[in-house]
């Protein structure tokens, strides 16, 4: 009997684990909601180790990002997700085991993931009228299908609808709004709506269009006025982007309170021009000049005196009258014009007379005589060609045909007088060429020299101007491209980068550079053409050899500019699988494994986990940065279990397991099921 009994005891069989099928339900899970599942094992000899895998990877309950698991009973085990998100997609799969074997279910979890906008800008907080401007909507996380939906101050915009906004979608997260010359009408926020299944994001910018100044009309009303009146004058800039600078002008001179005029700022946006009492000196052109950071704008109205002499008065004294062969009786004056002396023959009063080039004497009495002084004449000039490039030379000569003296010649350059230290600034050289001529320089064109350069001749009679313009082609200026030095990308993520020329001109040719060798050398990344001055750079899943900088290029006729920035990418450590002797090891066997990082971004720490728990660390080595060995040396029961390898850098965390089965040699395994009994012994 006590044989029987032993008998009896060897062939006793141990029943493996049953695991009852859960699942999540039919429909996917919704951002942020609340899932739990319960692994119950149905049958099977206690005791029973219950494990939970997430995409063949040990879990546990430190496992965190919201995921709790516990025990419910010797033959339960709940996981619960308090709060779902696109971390937690994946296989879930509970693993019982116990000495005769192991069993599992798996389920898998779906969640719709709402959509996240990366931020997007012009690369300036506003632009001007004209220029051109891009904004790329891309979707960097969500599940597809996405609806993308841009609108401007709340109300959606579509092509149909919008001449001057062209809506192009770029692949399925991605879409591109283009206005190529702006206007006042498209300041206002746009919103990039995306939408899915899970939910909606949007995220808005503001585009403020900077506007010139507009003058309302404006003029002398009551038309010539008398001598000693009272009259204003009011400026008021109408439309135009606020702070506004209104300055006046008198026959192209700034006014200032020694002409006995006044100007006073009476709001924001106006000006007015007081004269207490109106004398000759205040005869001619009046104008307002309205800037902004935009640019300027002026209006010009005239004033007529009554009893004013259309020339100025000249102290004129009388030095001798002689008698010419040709032109009869001639008188000879000594003549006063702004505190210097000039001599003049002329035949008489109200005649038109000529400067003497010789020396005189002063005879005879004083007098006041009007003389006729003609105006300057500026022989038309230009500067020789459509257009310049930056770097070329420029020159403009300026003479006075004909015109009486003293002669004033001076240069404005966008309705700003170009004295030395502004011409020195620029790079502007003015020279004076005789009484009648000067001559203006520029040795090297730059971009800032573009604009209208005015030549004004002056004397006692008054003033005239002539005026070219400097047209340049300017190279490209380019928006910047984002940096993801913030925020990295993870390997299989999507990556959009769009270049556009902000400024410039056409035609344009853009070129992309990865790591200073040109993009299309590289596997799947395409380039697209989104407009004439716009092009995008695009990949559909992140790989680590995507890591690195990209350069945009734009070129024209004038010249080339770059931008760049560099793609940073985190890419999980991936481990390979290792595996333990399927049928079991004996015990007092020794066992070597190796954990080996196949990728992934350094640093990398490595380290083993028996049943979630940490082992200490003298029974496993590192070889290298990249490799772990597990050495167990004499094998025991007690040294059965699942063994994890985690691997964790800044990316996050990869882990492969596997489970060590120690077996027990049969008479062993006997004489520790019938203790003494299989001794013979009562």
């Amino acid at each position: 009997m006590k044989e029987s009994s032993a008998t009896v005891a060897s062939t006793t069989s141990i029943v493996p684990p049953k695991v009852v099928d859960f699942d999540f339900g039919d429909d996917p899970v919704n951002f942020e909601d609340s899932v739990s599942v319960n692994c119950l094992i149905s049958s099977g000899d206690m005791p029973v180790e219950i494990i939970w895998l997430l995409n063949n990877n040990a879990m546990d309950s430190y496992y965190g990002s919201g995921v709790n698991i516990m025990k419910s009973g010797k033959r339960a085990s709940v996981l619960t997700i308090d709060a779902v998100h696109a971390g937690h997609v994946g296989n879930y799969t509970c693993l019982a085991k116990n000495r005769a074997g192991q069993a599992s279910h798996s389920a898998k979890l779906i969640v719709n993931v709402p959509p996240k906008i990366s931020p997007f800008s012009t690369g300036s907080e506003a632009v001007h009228l004209g220029h051109y401007i891009t904004y790329q909507c891309t979707i960097s996380e969500g599940d597809i299908p996405l609806n993308i939906l841009w609108t401007l101050n709340n109300q959606p915009l579509f092509n149909d609808d919008n001449d001057d906004i062209l809506i192009v979608k770029m692949g399925r997260r991605s879409s591109v709004l283009t206005i190529e010359s702006v206007t006042a009408r498209n300041a206002g926020n746009y919103t990039c709506q995306g939408s899915n299944k899970a939910g909606k994001a949007s995220y808005t910018v503001q585009l403020r269009v900077i506007v010139l100044p507009r003058i309302r009309p404006f003029s002398f009303e009551d038309g010539p006025a008398q001598t000693g009146q009272y009259i204003s004058l009011s400026c008021s800039a109408t439309n135009g982007d606020l702070p506004l600078n209104i300055t006046w002008f008198l026959n192209s001179e700034e006014v200032n309170e020694s002409h006995g005029i006044t100007t006073m700022m009476v709001n924001r946006r106006t000006s007015v021009l007081t004269i207490e009492s109106v004398d000759d000196r205040h005869a001619g052109n009046f104008t307002c000049l309205a800037r902004n950071p935009a640019g300027h704008q002026h209006y010009t109205t005239q004033l007529n005196i009554y009893g004013a002499a259309l020339n100025n008065l000249l102290k004129v004294i009388l030095v001798s009258n002689i008698l010419s062969p040709r032109d009869g009786q001639v008188f000879i004056y000594l003549v006063e014009v702004s505190n210097k002396y000039y001599g003049m023959a002329s035949r008489g009063a109200n005649q038109r007379g000529r400067v003497l080039r010789k020396d005189f004497t002063i005879e005879e009495r004083e007098s006041i005589v009007r003389l006729e002084i003609v105006l300057p004449k500026i022989a038309p000039f230009n500067p020789g060609a459509e257009a310049f490039f930056p770097g070329d030379y420029f020159t403009l000569q300026c003479s006075i045909i004909h015109g009486d003296h003293p002669m004033l010649i001076y240069w404005y350059f966008n309705q700003r007088q170009l004295n030395d230290a502004h011409a020195q600034q620029l790079g502007i050289e003015i020279s004076k060429m005789g009484s009648r001529s000067s001559v203006l320089t520029i040795e090297s064109v730059k971009g800032n020299h573009a604009g209208n350069y005015t030549c004004f001749g002056k004397n006692s009679a008054g003033v005239t101007n002539y005026t070219a313009s400097l047209i340049v082609n300017v190279p490209p200026k380019l928006a910047p491209l984002p940096s993801s030095g913030d925020s990295p990308l993870y390997v299989g993520d999507y990556f959009q980068l769009s270049c556009a020329v902000v400024h410039g001109d056409a035609p344009f040719n853009i070129t992309w550079f990865y790591n200073d060798e040109p993009v299309n050398k590289l596997d799947g990344i395409t380039i697209l053409m989104q407009s004439k001055r716009s092009s995008s750079l695009n990949i559909e899943s992140v790989r680590g050899e995507h890591a690195g900088k990209y350069t945009c290029m734009g070129a024209n006729r004038a010249g080339a500019t770059e931008v760049f920035t560099h793609l940073i990418v985190k890419e999980l450590p991936q481990l390979e699988q290792f595996h333990f002797n399927a049928n079991g090891v004996n015990g007092g066997q020794a066992v070597r494994v190796m954990c080996m990082v196949i990728s992934g971004d350094l640093p990398i720490d490595i380290h083993w986990l028996k049943n979630g728990q940490p082992l200490l660390r003298s029974i496993y080595h590192k070889i290298d940065e990249y490799t772990l060995i597990l050495s167990l040396r004499q094998t025991n029961i007690g040294d059965s279990g699942n063994y994890t390898c985690v691997a964790t850098n800044a990316a996050g965390e990869a882990r492969k397991w596997s489970i060590l089965k120690v077996k027990v040699r049969p008479f062993q395994h006997i004489l520790r099921k019938n203790s003494v009994h299989s001794l013979g012994f009562d």
